[in-house]
């Protein structure tokens, strides 16, 4: 076989082209490897975020509705004293 200006036999060729696709497959795969690791870095950013806000956001949660709880308590424990004083100063 004649490539360029050089004689090539079918078993050089064929080692040759062996040895091409392997150096396309390495790099392939090096840049599917190096892809990965930064969708694992990305990943592991966001994860790390998104479970500091939630944190924030349950804790905030908790405090709201234990306030909204505790003046509701409140309310409905205080509001016979409270109808009582407002008939002994009224009267």
């Amino acid at each position: 076989m004649l490539k360029g200006n050089f004689l090539v036999s079918n078993k050089k060729l064929k080692i040759f082209s062996s040895i091409k696709t392997t150096i396309i497959i390495f790099r392939f795969l090096f840049r599917i490897s190096s892809l990965l690791r930064c969708c694992s870095s990305f990943c592991s950013c966001s994860r790390s975020v998104s479970l500091f806000v939630l944190r924030h956001v349950g804790l905030m949660s908790v405090v709201v509705g234990y306030c909204m709880l505790g003046g509701f308590v409140f309310e409905r424990l205080e509001r016979e004293h409270e109808w009582a004083v407002k008939d002994g100063v009224a009267k």
